[in-house]
């Protein structure tokens, strides 16, 4: 692997990362927030939130991960633009696909647990 390739993997990784940091700093204090209401359990909260965060680092890893830069040093610079932006398309999808099924995870646990609560 080139120079060339590398850094055009490193930035992508960069920006996958930078993508799953905004993800999280949209999200953790409103699902912090509806944790603590239904769970009333500190420690659970935690968990859930570790989880949360843990598995959307995956997500963003596995996507990016899956791209090959295998472009010659003599390509032009748009080529390793295009690269990345092919692999920030997986990237997307894996983070999609985890925040849908977190989601769903999350909304069978509050519902079972506020009918629970309200016996």
């Amino acid at each position: 692997m080139t120079s060339h390739n590398l850094a055009g993997f490193v930035i992508l990784l960069l920006i996958s990362f930078g993508l799953a940091y905004a993800i999280w700093a949209s999200v953790a204090k409103s699902l912090q927030g509806l944790l603590n209401q239904v769970l009333q359990l500190p420690d659970g909260t935690t968990f859930y939130q570790r989880t949360f965060l843990i598995g959307l680092l995956l997500a963003v890893a596995a996507g990016g991960i899956g791209t090959v830069f295998n472009l010659k040093a003599g390509d032009p610079f748009m080529e390793y633009v295009w690269k990345v932006a092919a692999g920030l398309e997986g990237v997307c999808q894996y983070s999609f696909g985890f925040l849908l099924g977190y989601l769903l995870l999350i909304t069978v646990l509050v519902a079972v647990l506020r009918a629970r609560h309200e016996q």
